[in-house]
C-alpha cells in the first residue's frame, strides 16, 4: 500500500499503520495461525480486503524440510545499491535490484509479479545467505589456525635444534 510507513502489531490485537509523527489507524485483527484478514477503509471511502500473513516457524507447518546450502558464493553475488524511488525523488534508499537476483539464479528470494517478471525481494530472507556465508568463513578459519599452528610447531621445531 501507499505510504505504508510503518507495520507492527501490539498485544491488543491490533495493528497500527501510519507514520509514528502523524496520527495512526488501529484495526481490529480476527487471526488464526497463519495470518490475519484486515478491511481497509481508504480516504474515498472505498472499502478492500486484505491479508495480512506471517511465516510459521514450527516444524508442524512444513513438508520436505532440507538443509539450505546457500552461502557465501551467492552472498558475494548481491550488489547493494543507492537509489531514488521513481515516485519519491526527493527520497534516498538503499537495496538490491529484483532483476539481478533473478540473473544470478537466487529465485527463492525474489518475488514475481502475474507476469512472471521479478517484481521485490524477499529481504527478511537473505539474512539466511549471510548465516551459511558465517559457517563458512569459520570452518575456513579454524583450518588456518590449523596450518599456522602446524606450521609454528614446525618453524619452533627446527629453531630448536
Amino acid at each position: 500500500m501507499p505510504g505504508l510507513y510503518k507495520m507492527h502489531g501490539s498485544f491488543s490485537n491490533q495493528l497500527i499503520l501510519g507514520n509514528c509523527d502523524i496520527a495512526n489507524t488501529r484495526i481490529p485483527l480476527r487471526g488464526d495461525t497463519t495470518g490475519f484478514s484486515v478491511k481497509w477503509q481508504g480516504l474515498s471511502g472505498t472499502s478492500k480486503d486484505y491479508e495480512l500473513t506471517f511465516d510459521t516457524s514450527s516444524c508442524k507447518f512444513k513438508d520436505n524440510i532440507q538443509p539450505f546450502l546457500s552461502g557465501i558464493e551467492e552472498l558475494l553475488k548481491l550488489n547493494p545499491v543507492s537509489y531514488n524511488p521513481k515516485d519519491q525523488p526527493e527520497y534516498k534508499d538503499v537495496g538490491f535490484i529484483a532483476e539481478e537476483l533473478h540473473n544470478s539464479e537466487l529465485y527463492e528470494f525474489v518475488l514475481y509479479d502475474g507476469e512472471n517478471q521479478p517484481l521485490s525481494l524477499k529481504y527478511d530472507r537473505i539474512p539466511l545467505l549471510t548465516v551459511n556465508a558465517i559457517k563458512e568463513l569459520h570452518q575456513e578459519n579454524q583450518i588456518l589456525k590449523q596450518k599456522i599452528e602446524d606450521i609454528e610447531s614446525k618453524l619452533n621445531s627446527l629453531l630448536q635444534k
